[in-house]
C-alpha cells in the first residue's frame, strides 16, 4: 500500500505517520509517497475549522475517520477494482500517533472497534503508540491470504 501525507508543517504528524507506517508494517507492506495521485491512502491532517468540512465527520465526537472507497473497475471486466482508503485527522487530537494508527488501520480494512483499552483498536482516543498483540493478529488474518486478483 502506497501512504501519502498531507499535512501541516508541525512535524509530530510526520513523526506520527511514519510511526503508524511501522508498525503496521510489521504486516502489511506500507511505503510513503509524494503525491496524491501515486497513493493507495491519503492522509489529510486538518484543522479542526476544516475537519468537519472536509470529512463529514463530527468534529467535537471524533479526533480521526477513514474511508474505503472502490472507484470502479479499471480493467475492462469485473476483476480488478481501484480500492483507495481516504484518512481525515484533525490536529486537535491529543494523541496523534494512536489516531493516525487507528485510522489507518479502518482505511486498511479493518472496521471494527476492539472492546480492550489497550488496543489501538479501541473507539476512544488513548495515549497508545504500539499495536496491540490483539491489533497485529487482526491484520495478520485479514492479510494472511492472497486477494481475489492474486
Amino acid at each position: 500500500m502506497k501512504i501519502w501525507l498531507d499535512a501541516p508543517l508541525d512535524p509530530i504528524w510526520t513523526d506520527a505517520v511514519n510511526h503508524a507506517v511501522q508498525e503496521i508494517g510489521q504486516v502489511v507492506p506500507l511505503e510513503m509517497v509524494n503525491s496524491d495521485a501515486e497513493a493507495t491512502i491519503s492522509i489529510l491532517v486538518l484543522d479542526p475549522s476544516e475537519y468537519e468540512r472536509w470529512s463529514g465527520c463530527p468534529q467535537l465526537e471524533t479526533a480521526g475517520c477513514a474511508r474505503i472507497l472502490d472507484l470502479g473497475d479499471i480493467a475492462g471486466g469485473d476483476t480488478y477494482h481501484r480500492i483507495v482508503g481516504q484518512v481525515w485527522v484533525s490536529t486537535y487530537s491529543q494523541y496523534p500517533r494512536f489516531v493516525v494508527m487507528h485510522e489507518l488501520l479502518h482505511a486498511l480494512g479493518v472496521m471494527v472497534h476492539s472492546p480492550y483499552e489497550t488496543d489501538v483498536m479501541y473507539p476512544i482516543e488513548a495515549n497508545i503508540s504500539n499495536l496491540s498483540q490483539r491489533d497485529l493478529n487482526t491484520l495478520w488474518r485479514l492479510y494472511a491470504n492472497p486477494s481475489y486478483a492474486d
